[in-house]
């Protein structure tokens, strides 16, 4: 902790950025390796059952005061974003490339930084407007099949709750947030699950435990 705030407030944002995208990165390569053998409901079910075990010791070394909220519509509103950016990202890996699935994924800060600008009042420059649309441009065209249409609405969802957070991180922790996450998300998406349902292998559960592990730390520092 330390260690830590001798590094500038901003420094300390990109660096825990970089490591979200990095942990989102490995979440994808995670997601379309089971996708071999789930189907993306119950995929996207264990990610948030099992990273509920992590938040355990949180939940009862607080004796569940990490649950306080005032703010409970907004937690609802980014959950149900977030379950629907992660099945139409996790749905996209099983169709494209993780390549073009992970690009088109990380369009949604460009998505929440224009919301946060119009919407928010956050400071802007025109250097952050060329940021934005430096993020935008890119050459080529993508095939506007079902895969990409997909990730880009996975990404305006997780846009959403990305302004959501925000929104929250004047009252709400990170612990608070994403323990809410998969206490939330994690019901709603073993109705989705349920209809599909196949034991994964033994093989598979380490795949499992690892792409909810690594979920979980993304979350966290986003």
């Amino acid at each position: 902790t330390a260690l830590a705030e001798r590094i500038p407030r901003r420094a300390r944002g990109l660096l825990l950025g970089l490591i979200a995208a990095l942990s989102f990165t490995l979440l994808h390569t995670s997601v379309r390796y089971a996708s071999r053998e789930l189907h993306v409901f119950e995929i996207t079910f264990f990610r948030y059952f099992i990273a509920l075990f992590f938040m355990l010791p949180g939940l009862l070394g607080s004796r569940f005061a990490v649950l306080r909220t005032q703010r409970l519509h907004l937690h609802l509103i980014r959950c149900v974003m977030l379950m629907i950016s992660m099945l139409g990202l996790f749905s996209a890996l099983t169709m494209s490339p993780i390549s073009m699935v992970t690009a088109l994924s990380f369009v949604s800060p460009v998505f929440a930084s224009v919301v946060a600008i119009l919407v928010l009042r956050e400071r802007s420059s025109a250097r952050r407007w060329f940021a934005v649309a430096g993020g935008i441009v890119r050459p080529g065209v993508v095939p506007l099949s079902l895969g990409p249409v997909l990730a880009i609405c996975g990404a305006i969802a997780w846009a959403v709750s990305i302004i959501v957070i925000k929104m929250m991180s004047t009252t709400e922790s990170s612990t608070t947030q994403v323990t809410y996450m998969s206490v939330i998300v994690t019901p709603l998406t073993f109705r989705l699950a349920v209809r599909v349902w196949k034991w994964p292998s033994l093989q598979l559960v380490p795949v499992l435990v690892f792409m909810a592990f690594i979920a979980t730390v993304g979350q966290f520092a986003y």
